[in-house]
């Protein structure tokens, strides 16, 4: 079983509808009177169990939606999943359970972990009535933002939520090149500087971490250039680089802003150490399906062999998202990486396009 528990506090076993509904069913049963170091356990554990669900077998939890969209807050508490691990359980579910979703959404006394919840599972739905439910609820709620670093843009006067972000997710899986021509991979990691920025961007961009083709991301945002290059500009973390394409696809105009950052004289030796071995980690990036030969625990794949991030599917979730500097709108996520990908900096490296504006930014986060 590719599911890894932390705690193994109960049997990993999700073979059959049955199996998740007997799991399902302790989850709701559960209290803190089992001891409060068990029931901790015991929570982490089905936060695992389920994004293994989530990703592998949706299919057997789609009966369950229902029963856990009326789950009251003390039984929510049970269930403390990310985002990613409801969006894959809720995907699709009737305008019924939309519809009383918001309508528990509505009650002023709910606990903080079950509005959250609620809130997750409802943006999880992603049909029409439940995105426009959730932009109603998000307005007037004041909570456009959170609802944002999820993913969604939130039109501020009136219409749906829209969601900025493709459902199909694969895992990044880096291969280490064998010593042929890296320019060659689909999905290359390590190219020299001048293969990716010109001019000006050249200037601010002094790392490429991977370049993806876009075409091979089901429903991701079209570009007039579908290679498209995750970049660093000699900095640590909390940065985003917004970059404009020249007529042969590498950037020749980029921008930085920079939210805040670690620097010290230190970080800037180590950085420059690294980049005078541009050569270090070169390969590519291997598309791999969310499927059980992939390692699951604390609701990551991390743990997989050569697996660095995802390409496709939401962002984090914890941090803002950037938005396009040109138009205002919250760009489309394309992938996450972590910084194993091509070590430079620490934290997540994370990729965005507007479709409208043509342009890609590279965004870079420190670790959760």
């Amino acid at each position: 079983m590719p599911l890894r528990l932390l705690n193994n506090s109960f049997a990993v076993t999700a073979d059959s509808a049955d199996d998740v509904q007997s799991r399902f069913a302790m989850g709701l049963a559960l209290t803190p009177s089992v001891g409060r170091s068990k029931y901790e356990r015991v929570v982490r554990d089905l936060a695992d169990y389920f994004y293994y669900v989530g990703a592998v077998c949706p299919e057997y939890f789609r009966p369950l939606q229902d029963e856990m969209a009326a789950a009251s807050d003390d039984q929510l508490a049970n269930f403390r999943l990310i985002f990613p691990t409801w969006l894959y359980l809720f995907s699709g579910a009737s305008d019924g359970c939309a519809l009383r979703i918001g309508e528990r959404l509505a009650q002023p006394d709910l606990t903080p972990l079950a509005r959250f919840s609620l809130e997750s599972m409802l943006a999880a739905i992603g049909t029409p009535a439940a995105l426009t439910s959730l932009a109603t609820y998000a307005r007037s709620s004041r909570r456009i933002a959170a609802f944002e670093d999820l993913g969604f843009w939130i039109p501020l006067a009136d219409g749906a939520a829209v969601p900025r972000f493709t459902l199909h997710r694969f895992a990044a899986r880096l291969r280490r090149a064998d010593g042929s021509d890296i320019s060659s991979y689909r999905h290359p990691v390590g190219l020299a500087g001048p293969s990716v920025a010109v001019g000006q961007a050249r200037e601010l961009i002094t790392w490429h971490y991977c370049s993806l083709d876009i075409r091979d991301v089901p429903g991701a945002a079209a570009l007039s250039h579908p290679l498209i290059h995750l970049v660093s500009p000699r900095r640590w973390d909390n940065w985003t680089v917004f970059s404009w394409f020249a007529a042969d696809g590498r950037y020749d105009r980029a921008v930085l802003y920079e939210a805040s950052g670690k620097d010290s004289d230190d970080l800037d030796e180590l950085l420059d150490d690294v980049i005078d071995d541009t050569a270090t980690g070169q390969g590519q990036i291997l598309l791999a399906p969310y499927d059980d030969q992939l390692v699951y625990c604390n609701s990551n794949i991390y743990l997989t062999p050569e697996v660095v991030g995802d390409v496709g599917g939401p962002p984090i979730g914890l941090y803002p998202n950037p938005t396009c500097p040109t138009c205002n709108k919250l760009m489309f996520h394309i992938a996450t990486m972590n910084c194993a990908v091509r070590e430079y900096g620490d934290g997540f490296r994370s990729l965005f396009v507007c479709e409208d504006c043509d342009l890609v930014a590279s965004h870079a986060t420190g670790w959760n």
